[in-house]
């Protein structure tokens, strides 16, 4: 989009999905706000981090260049915050400067720490690699199923049946002398008392109730919806205001 070059992803954390988009923009060409709208606007919770070649020095660049001052009125939108440190991300020569940025939606900005830059790889850009570290990390345990049954409608003498049938084929002359013969021992007569109830107790059948919206609700959407249409269609900074005004109303 007008040479902004972006390429974003969305992961799944255990907070919800996080959008990551990683950015260019090169030196001779302005930063398009529209593009981090719409990114936005993909998941307010967004992380945007990259090369913009803008220095802005309330954000502790040594300077402020015609783009710097770009992305100032970018962050004056209030929907994006920038991490605010001295740290220079570019260097040639005697030259240093902070050029790259790491841009983020609240409350993601908060969730990120040990920020650090680390010599250049040997580029010919100058640029330094970028590390944080990101608090609100991917989820790696899957989300266990949950099991619900109909006990009224349960046949009790099967799950006796069926409870002893398979506890009687642990080995009774196995000793329980460690903590992994304990757990083994405990996951044994757990999948017994699932299994006995899975043949004995037909599962319950839930239906989730989807809450029906109020009258006020569904209007703020519509105004919020017709508000959205008409500043893409006017791109007027009053029909923006009125937008963001109802996002978060």
């Amino acid at each position: 989009m007008d040479m902004n070059e972006v390429v974003p992803i969305q992961i799944e954390t255990s907070t919800g999905l996080l959008l990551i988009a990683s950015i260019y923009i090169p030196p001779k060409v302005k930063i398009n706000k529209r593009l981090f709208e719409e990114l936005y606007q993909i998941n307010n919770d967004c992380l945007i981090l990259g090369d913009l070649n803008a220095a802005l020095q309330a954000q502790g660049s040594k300077r402020t260049n015609w783009k710097g001052r770009q992305l100032q009125e970018l962050l004056d939108d209030g929907f994006l915050q920038c991490m605010d440190n001295d740290l220079t991300t570019y260097e040639r020569n005697e030259y240093e400067e902070k050029l790259d940025w790491i841009i983020a939606s609240q409350p993601i900005i908060f969730y990120i720490a040990n920020v650090n830059t680390h010599p250049p790889l040997g580029l010919l850009s100058g640029h330094k690699p970028l590390t944080l570290k990101l608090l609100a990390v991917a989820d790696q345990k899957p989300q266990s199923p949950r099991c619900a049954f109909n006990f009224k409608s349960a046949i009790w003498s099967v799950y006796r049946q069926q409870l002893n049938r398979h506890l009687a084929t642990w080995d009774t002359t196995k000793k329980l002398q460690t903590i992994d013969d304990i757990d083994s021992y405990t996951k044994f007569v757990t999948d017994c008392i699932v299994t006995a109830s899975k043949a004995a107790i037909p599962p319950a059948r839930l239906s989730l109730k989807q809450p029906e919206p109020s009258a006020t609700t569904k209007k703020l959407v519509n105004l919020k919806h017709q508000a959205y249409r008409q500043w893409k269609k006017s791109d007027r900074n009053a029909d923006k205001k009125q937008y963001y005004n109802l996002k978060y109303s």
